[in-house]
Formats: structure tokens, C-alpha cells, sequence
């Protein structure tokens, strides 16, 4: 039995990870071993001592929806862009550090020495307030600059225009219908069309059903509109970080939405 077990100090070390709120503060506690320095040793029992002082005083540390983003920090200093979802998770913990660093100025006017660690502290006031703005829920907001309002606008234009001319083909084809609604075939606004009125409907054939009897046909009049769309979804891609497998502009929207 080595000294660790005798003594129970990785017992003592799993209830304390109990309390970390990250997994880096975790794998940190499980790294620790014991201190065999009497100055090293009187300064952490002077830190563990002004520590209870002050949750005496102060209370619990305001440290409610700290993650770890230690994975967003590598992205950035791979050079990458994060996504709407990543920066919202760096705001949680830069508004958390920002709440410690008041709590730990609080704790000053005892002369508590850990207080001072709060000059440690840089909760970024400028980028929170810059993702605050420009962020919501897990997706930048319409109005992070006038150029994407004026790009998502233009989408649901098209949006519209590709339901309108649809419905207008349907109309006026009544007899090549096989059902009486459009589809959503890879992203386009598709006709189901019997197989046998293949030629009547201008457009191009995107998939057909199991048995072949029906083809599903993306109009010209609705395609226009479609790779209008795809046109104005890049530049809004490129302006949003997205940084994820490229998708349908059509399907893209739907996830916006549901997001919301």
C-alpha cells in the first residue's frame, strides 16, 4: 500500500473533483500530490484560510454557467473561425469571470489577499458586449449588419417566389399532378409529375419515386429563384462563420428559424 492510499489521499482528491466545475479543474485536481515545502504549504493555508473567510463574508463565489471552452480556445488559435454556438458559450464564461472579478473587488475592503487576484482577471468587455449584440440563440442575428439583413432578406424573397411559381405550375398542370402539393427534393421545390407528362413540365428532373412512376421536377421558373438563393446563402455563410458541413440555402433557413 503506498503512502497515497494510506493516508486516503485520492479519496480526498475525488470529492474535491466533485466540486470543480470544469474537466480541466478536474484533471488538474487529479494531477495534484502533496506539498513537502513548509513555506509552499504555509502559503496555501493561508489561501485556503482567506478563502473561507470570504464565502464567509461574501458568500458562494459566482461561478453559475462556467464551461469549459478550452476546445474553442485551440479553434482560435488554430486561425479558425467558431460558430454562432461557440461564441455564445465564450460570452457565458467571460460574463462569469466578469461576475468574480466584482465579487473578489468586494472582498478588498476585508484586506482578504486572495481579493487581488481579481487584477488577474480580464472578462473582455468589448467582445462580450460585440456577441451580446450580434448573437442569439446559437445564431447571429438579423441585424449584426445591415449587409446580412439585406442578404436574409433577399433569401426569403426567393423563398417565396420559389413557393409562388410552384403553386403557379400546379395550377396551370392540374392534369400532370400525381399529388397536389410540392416537395422538397436535395433542397429544391419539386412537382411530383406522372412519368408519362414528363415533357409538358419545363424544368429538370432532381429525383423520382421507387417504382418510377413518378418524377419529381424542379420548374425553370422555381430553379431562377433557387440559384438566386444559393447565391445570396453564400455570401451569408461567409459573414456568419459557420463552420459546418454546406446544406441546402432552403434547409439552412428552416434551421434558422427552428432555432429561434
Amino acid at each position: 500500500m503506498n503512502i497515497n492510499q494510506q493516508i486516503e489521499f485520492d479519496k480526498i482528491k475525488e470529492l474535491w473533483a466533485e466540486l470543480a466545475l470544469t474537466d480541466d479543474a478536474k484533471e488538474k485536481i487529479k494531477e495534484t500530490s502533496w506539498c513537502l515545502s513548509e513555506t509552499e504549504l504555509r502559503m496555501l493555508l493561508k489561501e485556503t484560510t482567506d478563502a473561507r473567510d470570504m464565502i464567509e463574508k461574501l458568500g458562494t463565489p459566482p461561478l453559475q454557467n462556467v464551461s469549459d471552452i478550452k476546445e474553442v480556445i485551440q479553434i482560435v488559435e488554430k486561425g479558425q473561425c467558431l460558430t454562432p454556438f461557440q461564441l455564445e458559450r465564450v460570452e457565458k464564461v467571460l460574463a462569469a469571470i466578469r461576475r468574480l472579478k466584482d465579487y473578489l473587488a468586494r472582498g478588498k475592503q476585508y484586506e482578504n489577499s486572495l481579493a487581488y487576484y481579481d487584477e488577474n482577471l480580464e472578462p473582455l468587455s468589448d467582445l462580450s458586449d460585440e456577441i451580446v449584440a450580434k448573437i442569439r440563440n446559437g445564431a447571429v442575428d438579423d441585424y449584426a449588419s445591415k449587409e446580412l439583413l439585406q442578404i436574409r432578406g433577399k433569401i426569403i424573397k426567393c423563398e417565396e417566389q420559389m413557393k409562388l411559381k410552384a403553386e403557379q405550375v400546379m395550377r396551370t398542370h392540374k392534369e400532370c399532378m400525381a399529388e397536389n402539393f410540392y416537395t422538397i427534393r436535395n433542397g429544391h421545390i419539386c412537382l411530383p409529375i406522372k412519368k408519362e407528362y414528363k415533357l409538358k413540365i419545363t424544368g429538370s428532373v432532381i429525383d423520382k419515386s421507387s417504382t418510377g412512376s413518378t418524377l419529381f421536377i424542379e420548374p425553370t421558373s422555381v430553379a431562377k429563384y433557387y440559384d438566386e438563393l444559393q447565391r445570396e446563402a453564400k455570401k451569408a455563410k461567409r459573414g456568419l462563420w459557420i463552420d459546418k458541413k454546406p446544406q441546402a440555402p432552403w434547409e439552412y433557413r428552416k434551421e434558422q428559424r427552428a432555432g429561434q
